[in-house]
């Protein structure tokens, strides 16, 4: 019992610091969007609206793998 317990606090602080990643992961997708239509045609913003793109989009990913393994992991261990 004691165990079960103590087990859940970490999957739901990971859960909740995944799920907060995956929100910052968003906002850096806006930002870049922002960066390119102001950019006003200038070809290293856009290169750089589209880095950020980019590498927020690889952020929400693995945001979403980790989110999905420590669900799979606590199912596990639920069922032990």
């Amino acid at each position: 019992q004691l165990f079960k317990t103590n087990f859940w606090f970490p999957i739901k602080f990971f859960s909740g610091f995944l799920g907060l990643s995956a929100a910052t992961a968003v906002v850096f997708i806006i930002v870049g969007g922002v960066q390119m239509h102001i950019s006003l045609g200038e070809d290293e913003q856009i290169k750089q609206g589209k880095k950020t793109i980019t590498w927020a989009i690889i952020g929400l990913v693995i945001s979403i793998l980790a989110i999905a393994i420590v669900q799979i992991i606590s199912r596990l261990q639920y069922q032990l």
